[in-house]
């Protein structure tokens, strides 16, 4: 547990300077943390991971809907690592899910949640695509694909 608790000092700053206003801080501690979670992910035993996702897991979620395109990708990689390696990933599904949908446009993949219920088409009638997607980046998009990809494996 001093170890953990060590690391976790260790990453603290990092962790704070991830709500700052500047996006260049943001995204300096993004690219830390993905040098520890995804490039070195191997040397970090599972109760670093659990207890670093723990922290973790709220401010990075925060960053997906960043205004830094490359800020959202890093958030992305960084969660996908790690919900890969937590021991339990029931806890933090509770939190990924409604930020994933609203990240990928699917609270309303029909377009018609404005209409009256008797304006809806039929459901043989509905789009098969979505027109505006909610991230306009493609690569942000293909990690969040990966995201859920890596939480529906688990």
């Amino acid at each position: 547990t001093d170890s953990v608790e060590t690391f976790l000092a260790y990453i603290r700053r990092d962790v704070n300077l991830l709500a700052e206003s500047q996006f260049l801080v943001r995204q300096q501690s993004l690219l830390k943390m993905k040098r520890i979670f995804v490039e070195h992910r191997d040397a970090l035993g599972s109760d670093i991971i659990d207890a670093a996702a723990d922290d973790l897991m709220k401010p990075l979620l925060k960053r997906l809907a960043d205004k830094s395109e490359k800020n959202r990708e890093l958030a992305a990689e960084i969660l996908a690592a790690m919900l890969e390696d937590v021991s339990d990933i029931t806890v933090y599904l509770v939190h990924v899910f409604p930020v994933l949908v609203s990240r990928l446009g699917c609270e309303d993949l029909d377009g018609v949640a404005h209409l009256p219920e008797v304006m809806r088409p039929a459901p043989e009638q509905r789009p098969v695509e979505i027109r505006t997607p909610v991230e306009v980046s493609e690569e942000v998009r293909m990690k969040l694909s990966l995201l859920v990809r890596v939480v529906l494996a688990r």
